[in-house]
This record gives C-alpha cells, structure tokens and sequence, in this order.
C-alpha cells in the first residue's frame, strides 16, 4: 500500500506541474500593419453595386483611419520592435499564452503574382511572410506561442492550402515560439475549412507532424471527415452541441469569442452585422458562455484586427478633436477622406472610447482567463489523477 500512495503522490505532484499546458487563451494577431504607406490603416472602403456604393475610396492615416477606435500606439507597423515588445507585455499581462496569426500568401506566391493581379492587394495581407520571423524572434522572449491561421480569400482551394501548410512548415516549425502539442506535432488553424471538400483534406493535406483545427459546421460531419485534431467553435453557434461533439470525438475544442464587431467604415451598408461592445458585457457574457461549455481553449478575435473593431489592445481615451477632424473640413486627398465622401458614405466621422479605460479589455481578459485556467487546470487533475488512482488500486487489489 505504501507503494501505492507514493505513485500517487509522484503522479499527482507532476500532473500540477503540467497541468497548464492546457487549455490554453489565444488571441488572433494581425501583422498587415504599416506606417509610412499606412497599409491596412488606409484599408478601401469596399464597393457593393448592389447597395448603391461604387467607391473604393481609402482612408488616409494618420488622422482618418479603417478603425472606429483609435489605437493608443497610433496608427503602428508590424515590423517596429518596440511595438512588437509592447505588445507582447500586454498579451502577458492579458494571460494569453498563444497567438493566432492570420496567414494569406507565402512570398513566393506573391512574387509570382502578376503585376496586376489584385489577389489581396491593398491591406497589407501580401507582406505578412516578410514579418513573421521578426515576430516569432521577439515571442519568443516573452514565452508566447504562435500558431498560424491559413486564412481565406477569393478563389483559394486545396493545391494553395496544401502548398502554405508545407511552407510553413518547412520554414517556421523548427522555431522555439511555434505552438506543438506535447508529442512535438506542430498545430495549424484552417478559417473556414468547411468550404473545402473534405475528401480533400483528408487525402492531400500532409499529415506527419501537423494537427489540423477546423471549423465547426452545422453538425461537425465535415470536421470529423476531414480527419481534424480540433474544431473552431464560434460563440454564437449552438456550442453545446458542439462541445458535445468534441467530446464523443476526442477532438479538442476552441471557442472563438470577441469583444463586438463593427466594420461599418469597411462596409457602410452591413449595419446587420454589428455586434455592440455594451461597455464591456458583450465580452464578459462571450467569456462566461465559454467557460461554462469547458472546452481545450478559448479564442479571442481578437487582439488587434482594428479595421472591424474588435481588439482588444488599449483604445486612446483622449483624442485630440483638431487633430482627428482636421482631414474631414475639406476634399484635400492627401490630408485625409473628405467630410462629404464619408457623409455620401454615411461613416461616422468620430472615434469611440472604452466605457472605463484604455485597457479594460486586457483587464477583462486577465480576470476571464485566470478564471478558465484554474478551472480547467482543477478539472484536467482531478479527473486524470481520479482515473489513475482507481487504476492503480485494482493493480493493488489483483496484487495481493
């Protein structure tokens, strides 16, 4: 017996020590930004025949911006090592542990584009490669993993997935900073995988040392087909069933959630589409949903995407009314979109604030995910030691 009750204590003392792998909070993170052309500051506002708009008209950084909240570092690029530092200090004080980086294009598809090809042209999404080192270099200093996204666009299909997974793979996995499951596989997100057949997936994605995580779609036939690790479960969905399915499949889960949605100066006419951030309710409502369903993890979308308003990286309280507005007083294209383009446009011209500070999202998120980590951690421990201890004690029993 004595035997016994030492296993116990090993097994129990080193499962605490593990237990906060998982589950695990991640943050999606954009790397389109530019200052100096703004790319993805000055994001077009899209054109929609249908709805009456026909401009492509672009936003003119510093003053007007993609954003209806103005970011409190400014209107930064993905390429500034201080920006780079800063943001990772508050991904720390946030606890999230992971980041998520949208993926489009490898360099050597882009330098294969023909020059007027329009492929993602305008917003930054071309020069991600270009930036991920100097990202994985400085996540790595701040002990943050990084899993990348293969994102969606027009026209994208199998042979370009496939031909991403592999780059990235061969280029990225290697590095420290790059999130791997405990057997040493490297994880990658597919947005919207229900959209590729999954005969597919199943068939031609190479497998040796990738786990895939793919969307949850209606009732999770495509992911189980498609042969993923994990399903992608936005909090709007029927998440019970989801979670559900995720347990009966030993798939893990995530559980995509946001602080609101709001890409009105992107798109003018998709006022349906807006999630209002309630001072703060929207968030803390996504978050307790989330843990309550108990999944592997909880997404949030996100960190930084400004141009839908749905970051959750400190906002500027005080705007300088002059500064801001003074693009808007006349058509001059070079200082700024004029004030009747963005009344044609009907875009609201002013910044919004956060309800309590600039950083009560990361504030919100530190209390959220302290919360979800020591719930799962107590849950995984519990469970597994439980599991253990009766296994070791029929062995005991047979024993004597």
């Amino acid at each position: 017996m004595f035997i016994l009750l030492l296993s116990l204590v090993i097994i129990t003392t080193s499962l605490l020590q593990s237990s906060n792998a998982i589950p695990q909070v991640l943050a999606i993170y954009r790397l389109e930004y530019h200052d100096r052309p703004y790319s993805r500051w000055n994001h077009a506002v899209q054109e929609n025949h249908a709805k009456g708009f026909h401009t492509g008209a672009t936003y003119a950084p510093p003053t007007d911006l993609c954003s209806s909240y103005y970011p409190q570092l400014g209107p930064y690029s993905s390429k500034n090592k201080d920006i780079l530092r800063e943001h990772m200090n508050q991904l720390n004080s946030a606890g999230i542990q992971a980041i998520v980086v949208p993926f489009y294009l490898t360099t050597k598809e882009v330098n294969a584009l023909h020059q007027h090809n329009a492929l993602l042209a305008k917003n930054g999404e071309r020069t991600i490669d270009k930036k991920i080192t100097l990202l994985l270099t400085i996540a790595l200093e701040f002990k943050i993993k990084v899993i990348f996204s293969l994102e969606d666009h027009r026209a994208r299909n199998i042979i370009q997935i496939v031909n991403r997974v592999e780059y990235i793979y061969l280029k990225y996995a290697r590095h420290g900073s790059v999130y791997k499951e405990n057997n040493g596989d490297v994880v990658m997100f597919i947005a919207n995988s229900h959209k590729i057949n999954s005969v597919d997936l199943l068939e031609k994605l190479p497998k040796e040392g990738i786990q895939y995580f793919g969307s949850f779609d209606k009732d999770g036939k495509h992911a189980l087909m498609s042969s993923f690790s994990g399903i992608l479960i936005h909090v709007e969905n029927e998440i019970k069933i989801a979670q559900e399915f995720a347990t009966n499949t030993g798939m893990q889960s995530v559980i995509i959630i946001s602080p609101g949605f709001n890409d009105l100066r992107l798109r003018p006419w998709a006022l349906k589409d807006v999630v209002e951030r309630n001072k703060g309710e929207t968030y803390s409502n996504a978050w307790e949903r989330a843990i309550e369903a108990k999944p592997s993890g909880v997404l949030i979308n996100s960190f930084n995407d400004w141009c839908c308003s749905s970051q959750i990286e400190p906002a500027s309280a005080v705007l300088d009314e002059e500064f801001i507005c003074q693009s808007r007083t006349g058509c001059d294209k070079k200082s700024g979109m004029c004030a009747q383009m963005m009344k044609k446009l009907k875009i609201d011209p002013t910044y919004n604030t956060y309800s309590s500070s600039p950083s009560m999202y990361l504030e919100l998120t530190a209390k959220y995910s302290a919360m979800f980590c020591t719930i799962g951690s107590n849950e995984a421990t519990a469970t597994t030691t439980q599991e253990l201890i009766d296994e070791l004690i029929e062995i005991e029993v047979k024993a004597q």
